[in-house]
């Protein structure tokens, strides 16, 4: 394989990981969107009590 084909492939698969990330993400806000799943909390950071 040419040097051009392997960027050009790696390119796609670059593009097709991205848009498998975005449909991810939709089906996820769909799912807590629709109460099913519950949104995660972010953790706090460690803190000293006073």
């Amino acid at each position: 394989m040419t040097q051009i084909t392997i960027q050009q492939q790696i390119e796609v698969i670059r593009q097709a990981s991205a848009e498998a990330r975005k449909t991810k993400e939709s089906a996820r806000q769909f799912l807590i969107d629709a109460g099913i799943i519950k949104e995660e909390k972010k953790e706090k950071a460690a803190g000293t009590k006073k």
